[in-house]
């Protein structure tokens, strides 16, 4: 048992005696210098070489077949073979063009002459058709009581202008005459085809020009109202040229169709 004053030994612990020196650790040797880590290199594989078997192993080319490496291959001559021809071709092409050209406009306009004679209803005296340069008569009827005679340019007598002349003659009802104010317009096409108007020349009771221009082609119509009976002359024309085609002058047509309605006018009835 202990007594007051004594200290229990600690465990693991020799207990002291004084009688007997402690002895001094010995000195501790230092551990060695620790080398560094190496880095490992990764495992490569070597490359693998398939043995070719026998009989496909590269036969080596006859010698001087092939280009040398690095030299440069001839360039093709085929795309510039190809711009030359197709520079040739637009060559010919509009050469040919305007051969034609030449060959289009400095051509007579005009038909031949046909020997017809015109009804008497709507026929027109010659020296007034060769004035107006439609000498030819192309035909002529009379359809729903509509007489109509039909003239054209002939054949080398204008040059390179190509025209046509018609001629209707029809009575109108006495009655919507009389009453409607605006029977000889509602009558008359051009009125609603939108050509531009003017008054025509003193002739009958009533006179007036249309005129158009569509596609370089001249068109202009003489309407003449006397009595009853309507008179409508309508010409059509253009010029052959190397460029296009031109229209004809209005101011040149107005006073030939001007003489056409003039020769007409003493045998137009009134009823």
């Amino acid at each position: 048992m202990s007594g007051p004053g004594w200290q229990q030994p600690q465990p693991h612990q020799q207990p002291h005696n004084p009688q007997q020196p402690q002895q001094p650790y010995p000195p501790q040797q230092p551990y060695p210098p620790q080398q560094p880590y190496q880095q490992q290199q990764p495992y490569q594989q070597p490359p693998f070489q398939q043995q070719p078997g026998p009989g496909w192993g590269q036969p080596p080319g006859p010698p001087g077949r092939g280009w040398p490496p690095g030299a440069p291959k001839p360039k093709s001559k085929v795309p510039k073979i190809l711009l030359i021809i197709a520079l040739v071709l637009v060559v010919l092409a509009g050469g040919g063009l305007a051969t034609w050209r030449i060959i289009y406009s400095s051509t007579d306009g005009g038909v031949e002459a046909t020997g017809r004679q015109a009804i008497k209803e709507c026929a027109v005296s010659q020296p007034v058709l060769d004035a107006a340069k439609t000498s030819v008569n192309t035909g002529s009827g009379t359809s729903e009581g509509t007489h109509t005679c039909g003239y054209a340019t002939l054949k080398g007598s204008d040059g390179a202008t190509q025209a046509t002349l018609t001629v209707h003659i029809r009575q109108l009802d006495p009655r919507v005459v009389a009453t409607d104010p605006r029977a000889f317009e509602d009558n008359v096409s051009e009125y609603r085809s939108g050509y531009k108007a003017k008054d025509g020349p003193r002739i009958g009771d009533r006179a007036a020009y249309l005129w158009a221009e569509q596609n370089n082609r001249t068109y202009l119509v003489l309407a003449v109202l006397k009595g009853n009976t309507l008179v409508r002359i309508a010409y059509y024309g253009y010029t052959k040229g190397f460029t296009g085609d031109s229209p004809v002058p209005a101011d040149v047509v107005e006073p030939r169709l001007s003489e056409v309605a003039k020769d007409l006018e003493p045998r137009l009835p009134r009823a």
